[in-house]
């Protein structure tokens, strides 16, 4: 029989955030951040209406205690959260529907350290896609939180342009340990010039790089931040 091999980890993850409802989602994501936490909504928070559908095969429908099976797992979902990553973090769409029309912010997580910081109960997994929700039967039934898992791992097709990750824990804040998890920020072409001046300044200090986007024709185009630019100013002023 052929050895099945696992998914192979990406080096980076990437997070698309909105900072769309101004000093709040601002606030909220420097705080995550600077205090090392992933918040993870419940799956009814998902922008996708088909979120958590799943297909009962015959023989779970055939159980004599199918609505409680099915209870079970919606509670089973339900006490879930999630957080939504990308292996890209240059793909237009994601920009345009997940940070803000590009006003928003892209943050780099170092893939095996953001692994090993976060605790043992909660899981990561590459999104799966399909044409059809997923099955689920009666030897999935048996452990209402892993037929979770597998349901909350599983996308329309359609989704296939994300390439998305995810990491389910607890509804709420998910602490990580690791310093080194969070490795970069990068700026959308059109971001608030005070909210990415906030940012370097509140983030100071934390050994990240940070990355200003341009857009040159069809492509996205991602410079480091020149901190020394500021002081090359001051004193061409002084000159």
């Amino acid at each position: 029989m052929a050895r099945v091999e696992p998914p192979v980890l990406p080096p980076h993850l990437y997070r698309y955030r909105s900072l769309s409802r101004r000093e709040e989602s601002l606030i909220q994501e420097i705080l995550s951040i600077r205090e090392a936490y992933l918040y993870c909504p419940n799956f009814e928070r998902m922008n996708d209406a088909m979120e958590g559908f799943y297909d009962p095969t015959d023989g779970l429908r055939g159980t004599e205690d199918f609505k409680r099976v099915v209870h079970r797992i919606y509670d089973a979902k339900s006490d879930h959260g999630i957080a939504c990553f990308s292996e890209t973090n240059a793909n237009e769409l994601m920009w345009a529907h997940y940070a803000d029309n590009y006003a928003g912010i892209c943050v780099r997580y170092e893939t095996q350290a953001l692994i090993d910081g976060l605790p043992l109960d909660v899981r990561v997994a590459r999104v799966a896609y399909g044409d059809a929700p997923p099955p689920i039967g009666p030897e999935d039934a048996l452990n209402s939180r892993n037929a979770a898992i597998k349901i909350l791992s599983h996308k329309k097709a359609n989704w296939a342009y994300e390439r998305e990750w995810r990491v389910m824990g607890r509804v709420g804040e998910n602490s990580y340990d690791d310093e080194r998890v969070v490795t970069g920020i990068y700026f959308g072409s059109r971001i608030n010039s005070e909210y990415r001046s906030q940012i370097l300044r509140e983030l100071d200090g934390l050994r990240l790089e940070f990355f200003d986007m341009s857009v040159e024709g069809y492509k996205h185009v991602f410079k480091a931040v020149d901190f020394d630019q500021p002081r090359r100013r001051r004193r061409a002023g002084r000159a």
